[in-house]
């Protein structure tokens, strides 16, 4: 299987990003952010391997199984009540995390891309909010 690959590819392709300046980290199966993560500077992002499932047997291959991949990306965010500023700075970062994964193949995974499964808000703080973003990834076995 390929976890340590496409976790690897998934958070390279996170810490890039200049706009969060190497404030990314990653972890297994836990949901809940680590409460370190409340002295970093925001912006930060905590990704998260939740875990894969067998997808249907392709019809089209039959006897070719795939698996499938989840990642959570949880990306906090200044809260402002500006909303120019919330609109113009703030929220176009969860677009940016999504343009650097969405369609990006890993090296060890030809054939199969990342898939952008939706976002919703969290949690909503005094100086800050929480979006959770899903992400999966196929391939065969």
């Amino acid at each position: 299987m390929s976890i340590s690959a496409t976790s690897r590819d998934i958070v390279n392709r996170v810490k890039a990003l200049p706009e969060l300046s190497n404030r990314v980290g990653f972890t297994v199966g836990a949901q809940d952010m680590d409460p370190m993560n409340d002295k970093l500077t925001l912006p930060f992002v905590w990704i998260i391997y939740t875990g894969d499932n067998l997808v249907s047997t392709n019809e089209i291959n039959p006897g070719c199984e795939f698996i499938k991949l989840n990642y959570i990306v949880k990306v906090a965010i200044d809260y402002d009540r500006d909303e120019n500023e919330l609109i113009d700075t703030r929220l176009p970062l969860l677009h940016t995390i999504a343009d650097a994964l969405v369609g990006e193949t890993p090296a060890i995974l030809p054939g199969s891309a990342w898939l952008y499964e939706g976002q919703s808000v969290e949690s909503i703080d005094s100086d800050r909010q929480v979006w959770v973003q899903n992400y999966s990834i196929k391939f065969g076995l």
